[in-house]
């Protein structure tokens, strides 16, 4: 997630920090605040990927999720 909380556009931060909190229960790592720049083959995973900040993450499966922004 690449804004500071999860679903910035209709929650409000109380809200997605809620909504952290359940997803997190199901045993997912869940990561805001996050621009991937990368994604290359993993060596423990499928993929690795790569954030803005050089930090790495890897994992079998990546989600993209796409929208609009209004203007």
């Amino acid at each position: 997630q690449l804004g500071g909380h999860l679903m910035s556009a209709q929650l409000d931060k109380e809200g997605g920090d809620a909504l952290k909190c359940r997803i997190e229960a199901l045993g997912i790592d869940v990561r805001t605040s996050h621009a991937t720049k990368q994604i290359v083959p993993g060596q423990n995973c499928r993929h690795r990927l790569i954030f803005a900040d050089d930090t790495t993450l890897e994992t079998d499966m990546v989600v993209f999720s796409a929208g609009i922004r209004p203007q």
